[in-house]
C-alpha cells in the first residue's frame, strides 16, 4: 500500500481533487486489504462516488474501479458519479459528471478572521449516500472516525471575513487642556 500512501500524501491540494483507480482491490469486499485502502484514502479526505459493483459474473459481483472525491466546499449536486454497463462483456464503466464554478477572488488573510463552516445540510445527503453495510464489520471505532471526519471534511467551508478597518485618530491634546506644541 505504500504507493497510494506516497502519492496522496503528496499530492498538491487544489479546490477540487478526483481519484480514480482500477485496482485489484474490491471495495465491496470485507477483507483487511480493503480497510487499509479506504484508511489512506479517508485520511486524505476523499469520498468514495461509487459504491455499486462495476464487474458482475456469475461467480462474483465486485468494484474494482474506483472514484473518489475531495473538495474543499460540499460537494455540488452537479456532480453525478455513474456505472456504465455494457451488454458485450461483464466490465463496467466508470464516469463522473460535474459542472466547475467560477473561481472567486478572496482577500488577504490579514485583513480578515478566518471562519469555519460546516454545512450540516450536505452533511446529512452525504452521509444517507454512504454504505452502511460495511460499519458492523470494522474491528475499532477508529475507521468509523476516519470515515466521519473524511465526510465533515469534504462539508466544511473556510471563510475569510473582512476585519473592520479602524482609522487611527491623533489625540487632541486641547482636549485636555494642553496646548499643541
Amino acid at each position: 500500500m505504500n504507493a497510494p500512501e506516497d502519492f496522496l500524501f503528496n499530492e498538491k491540494r487544489t479546490k477540487c481533487n478526483f481519484l480514480i483507480a482500477d485496482l485489484d482491490i474490491d471495495i465491496l469486499s470485507e477483507d483487511a486489504q480493503k480497510h487499509e485502502y479506504f484508511n489512506v484514502v479517508m485520511q486524505c479526505a476523499y469520498i468514495s462516488l461509487i459504491n455499486n459493483p462495476t464487474r458482475v459474473t456469475a461467480l462474483s459481483v465486485r468494484c474494482l474501479d474506483h472514484s473518489f472525491m475531495r473538495s474543499d466546499g460540499p460537494i455540488e449536486e452537479s456532480t453525478i458519479p455513474f456505472v456504465y454497463r455494457a451488454e458485450i462483456t461483464d466490465l463496467s464503466a466508470v464516469g463522473i459528471q460535474t459542472v466547475f464554478g467560477l473561481g472567486k477572488t478572496v482577500s488577504s488573510a490579514r485583513n480578515s478572521w478566518i471562519r469555519k463552516n460546516i454545512n450540516y445540510k450536505d452533511l446529512k445527503k452525504n452521509l444517507s449516500l454512504e454504505s452502511w453495510n460495511s460499519l458492523e464489520y470494522m474491528e475499532n471505532a477508529e475507521e468509523l472516525m476516519i470515515l466521519l471526519q473524511g465526510h465533515i471534511a469534504v462539508c466544511t467551508r473556510t471563510m475569510l471575513i473582512p476585519k473592520k478597518q479602524r482609522k487611527k485618530t491623533e489625540l487632541d491634546n486641547t482636549k485636555f487642556g494642553q496646548s499643541n506644541p
